[in-house]
């Protein structure tokens, strides 16, 4: 590290190893992210961006602000005013200080796709030890348990692997959002030692997707080997891919793989009958938050209602129990109306659109923002809720600074 920036940035990114249930409210992200704001903050409030070339910049500050003024107006329509305050507008509020801190990081940080990939690789490789672990031993950081019914209705506890992110489903999502970066680390790394380091946490990851049954998580990561081959695959000496995959079967073969196989027949074949079922819980859901939108007239059900929604109108009983939304866009829409909505997908098309332009960031810099964004509406999926996640936002600002990201501009200060 040349610097303090530096230092900082890769402590923020390595804390979201720490997950979203270790210290609650209260995850180191979210202590790191308001401290070095507030110790940035002269800067940040001195800092001029460019409405020309710092679109995607500008426009995330001052629509995540309006977003935040319409949760608290919404507050006063919404069943919960107190939950959608608390458990989601404060969550998201520090969600969105990242993006103006991970601004006056990086206009710091020289070689800011390296340190950043770095920094997640690592961040990764944390969890992946504490996912072996739990695979390996069948104890948890969380008080969950995953258990299926075996023949002769005998019910039991299955390996998974969480970390610290409360359920698979979290994991797999924080899996998904690494996963770019790495496949960036293979392609741009310059020495054939770190190449194969970033090779095998792919692989690791992709692992553990499939070891936790994780439909969504598979696509997805299908989907990035796909186009990486498709497009970035001439460049990586296929040694290190076949020295990886090799690491890889080492460890499978000390995993304890019957029960784990088990496992994964089990969740595939439970999530292909509901993907084909007319109760499918999902579209469910979705149908539930499209009618929230209507009944409050296009402006949302207020921050945070999706479930006291549920809850209030007893609509439970046709999603069997479940009450989380399961579906980013329809989370949005459902609690925050058209407005919210059309404005966050226009966000996310003038990153794809000022990626796409940036001449200062590289191929494999711009292959973590196509990525990221292009696999968002699956990404959306793939756990509860999404709006409350701190590292969610983190990802996604990240892809806001990559957008815009000019070395020589960001060194002016």
């Amino acid at each position: 590290m040349k610097n303090l920036h530096a230092i900082i940035l890769f402590v923020l990114l390595i804390s979201m190893s720490t997950g979203t249930i270790i210290g609650g409210s209260f995850q180191p992200v979210r202590i790191i992210i308001i401290l070095y704001f507030i110790y940035f903050l002269k800067a940040i409030i001195k800092y001029k961006a460019s409405l020309k070339s710092d679109m995607p910049l500008c426009f995330g500050m001052f629509f995540f602000i309006l977003w935040i003024l319409y949760g608290l107006i919404s507050l006063s329509w919404s069943p919960s005013p107190m939950s959608g305050l608390t458990s989601e507008l404060i969550a998201m509020m520090i969600g969105f200080l990242s993006l103006p801190l991970l601004l006056i990081l990086s206009k710091n940080v020289d070689n800011l796709d390296v340190v950043t990939r770095k920094a997640l690789l690592v961040c990764f490789l944390i969890t992946a030890i504490l996912a072996i672990y739990e695979l390996l031993t069948g104890n948890h950081f969380s008080d969950r348990t995953e258990r299926i019914l075996r023949g002769g209705g005998e019910f039991i506890d299955v390996p998974f692997a969480a970390v610290g992110f409360g359920n698979i489903n979290n994991y797999g999502l924080f899996i998904s959002f690494v996963s770019p970066y790495l496949l960036c680390g293979i392609l741009e790394s310059k020495t054939s030692r770190v190449k194969l380091i970033f090779v095998l946490a792919f692989m690791l990851g992709f692992i553990f997707i499939i070891l936790n049954g994780q439909q969504l998580g598979i696509t997805v990561l299908s989907l990035y080997v796909l186009l990486f081959i498709l497009f970035y695959i001439r460049k990586v000496k296929l040694k290190y891919v076949i020295v990886g995959l090799f690491s890889v079967l080492l460890l499978l073969a000390i995993l304890p793989l019957e029960d784990i196989l088990v496992t994964i027949r089990f969740r595939l074949a439970n999530e292909n009958i509901m993907a084909i079922s007319p109760y499918n819980v999902r579209l469910s859901l979705s149908l539930i938050g499209l009618g929230m939108l209507r009944d409050s007239f296009g402006f949302g059900v207020g921050a945070g209602a999706f479930e006291d929604f549920i809850i209030d109108n007893r609509l439970y009983i046709y999603t069997r129990g479940i009450i989380n939304p399961h579906n980013l866009f329809i989370e949005i829409l459902a609690q925050y109306g058209i407005l919210i909505f059309s404005l966050f997908c226009f966000l996310l098309i003038i990153i794809l659109f000022y990626t796409k332009k940036n001449k200062f960031i590289s191929p494999g810099f711009k292959m973590i923002v196509y990525f990221t964004i292009v696999s968002l509406p699956f990404l959306g999926l793939m756990n509860s809720r999404s709006l409350g996640q701190t590292f969610f936002w983190v990802f996604i600002n990240l892809t806001i600074i990559i957008s815009v990201y000019k070395p020589k501009y960001y060194k002016k200060s």
